[in-house]
């Protein structure tokens, strides 16, 4: 499959008349491909644009980009029923790294790993999902005007004037929510909530997003509000801008099948 994911780093009531739902000045975009190596093993990669760094160096600006590579193994499949010990739910393990790559001085990467176990439920009409996630160098850029403050890396510190105040610990661990609601064949609402528990993370509530999806034979198209706008694993673990009822930014996904 692949993947388009659109979010805006601009609140939806920011300069209304000229910016559409905040997705003119200032946009977070993922590109994935993802692929079914087996029955049970995938491998998603996805880029998403980064930010500029404050580091020191010889003049030349230094950008990064966001790469995730993540292979994902199911466990157990709720339709296999008792004959694997299934039945119980799908779960699955996530393990890979978020690559953040730069243009000048050295890139870094985080170890990503997640456990998930989502069930359905009611003839497949509601699915709901928990797990836990963990990135060994979690990030978080904030959203313009609110919320916490973006999270520097440790050279960016080291660049400050004054580095002396505390720094933030490189790891973030968190649980995932998950909840989908069929409305028809075609239409869902869903709802995805991840909760920081360990580590680095915002304190201004937990990073939600919620919105409606409509499915093809070979696409689907989401629309949603949110309260971040991170797109990589180690930047969606470390919470959200403001608490969890407020969703000031507007992002859509597609995926295509293939």
């Amino acid at each position: 499959h692949w993947r388009v994911v659109h979010v805006a780093r601009e609140v939806v009531y920011e300069d209304t008349t000229t910016n559409l739902l905040g997705m003119d000045d200032s946009v977070k975009l993922g590109l994935q491909v993802g692929y079914g190596i087996s029955e049970r093993l995938d491998v998603t990669l996805q880029r998403s644009n980064g930010r500029t760094l404050q580091v020191g160096t010889t003049g030349k600006p230094v950008n990064m980009d966001y790469w995730d590579m993540l292979f994902k193994y199911k466990l157990l499949d709720q339709n296999d029923g008792a004959k694997d010990s299934g039945g119980l739910a799908d779960i699955a393990v996530v393990a890979g790294t978020t690559y953040m790559l730069r243009n000048h001085t050295k890139s870094k990467a985080s170890l990503d790993l997640q456990v998930v176990a989502e069930r359905n439920f009611f003839s497949d009409r509601l699915r709901l999902g928990i797990g836990l996630a963990y990135a060994g160098l979690s990030t978080y850029e904030a959203i313009p005007g609110l919320g916490s403050a973006t999270k520097l890396f440790p050279d960016e510190y080291d660049a400050l004037a004054n580095p002396s105040f505390d720094r933030p610990e490189n790891r973030s661990a968190a649980i995932p929510f998950t909840c989908k609601i069929a409305l028809s064949e075609r239409w869902q609402l869903f709802s995805e909530m991840v909760v920081p528990v360990a580590g680095w993370r915002t304190h201004d509530g937990p990073a939600t997003a919620a919105g409606l999806r409509f499915n093809t034979h070979t696409h689907e198209y989401s629309f949603y509000f949110s309260n971040t706008a991170n797109t990589a694993f180690n930047g969606v673990v470390t919470g959200g801008a403001d608490r969890w009822s407020n969703l000031p930014v507007f992002g859509f996904n597609i995926i295509g099948h293939l």
